[in-house]
């Protein structure tokens, strides 16, 4: 019995030393992503604005139409910039947001929304004319 009893309760602390999922799977949507030239229609002279993969922090991102960028983050404004790459992808660097490491995504438009995707994160972004920032 005392047995059956320590092996439940090491089955037990084992159960509660997993780390709690940071967000939802990322999913990416079915079919090809948008191509580069309409990705550039959609976003370049707006700003988007969404919540952060995982999260349920609202930030905004204004894409000036020359590839520089401003994000209005929970953390403060941060400056980067953002090109396309001739397959499709949307890339950012930001200065501080991410440790200024570039990352690209695959965009694809649902609904009112362009949803930007990659293996770790999932936005979905709303985009107004002009800079909203």
């Amino acid at each position: 019995m005392k047995k059956i009893l320590a092996g439940i309760a090491v089955l037990g602390l084992a159960a509660c030393a997993q780390p709690a999922p940071l967000g939802p799977q990322v999913v990416a949507s079915p079919g090809p992503g948008l191509s580069a030239g309409e990705i550039r229609a959609a976003v370049a002279g707006n700003t988007g604005t969404g919540t952060m993969s995982g999260s349920h922090i609202t930030y905004s991102m204004y894409l000036a139409a020359d590839g520089t960028a401003q994000a209005d983050l929970p953390t403060g404004i941060d400056k980067g910039s953002w090109r396309l790459t001739d397959d499709g992808q949307w890339c950012a660097k930001w200065k501080l947001f991410r440790g200024g490491a570039e990352y690209c995504q695959r965009v694809y438009h649902e609904g009112d929304y362009y949803k930007f995707v990659n293996s770790s994160s999932v936005e979905l972004l709303h985009f107004a004319p002009g800079k909203q920032i």
